[in-house]
């Protein structure tokens, strides 16, 4: 999990990483991740992992929240729904059916 914020909240699941970043300072629009090793370029840092699950960037300048996962379980539902309509007469029937 990586934070813009000097001080971050202790890791919200035992697995997560803290982890820091910061705007460049020749280009503000530009990010790195400040690892052990030093500053790394903020895509490059990323390339590194095979899973990103969220990616935001908020700070005071900029907010932004990711309705991804309501659009995705809003998008599964139907799906679902629309798969499983067929067979809802014959379910709501019972086993005699």
């Amino acid at each position: 999990m990586l934070t813009q914020r000097a001080a971050a909240a202790a890791s919200p699941m035992p697995s997560a990483v803290m982890g820091h970043f910061e705007e460049q300072p020749d280009d503000p629009s530009r990010l790195r991740a400040l690892t052990a090793a030093g500053p790394v370029p903020f895509a490059e840092y990323l390339a590194g992992f095979d899973i990103i699950v969220k990616c935001i960037r908020q700070d005071c300048h900029d907010y932004a929240v990711d309705h991804s996962p309501s659009h995705l379980w809003n998008s599964a539902t139907w799906e679902i729904s629309e798969a499983l309509l067929p067979y809802l007469r014959k379910v709501m029937s019972g086993p005699a059916a």
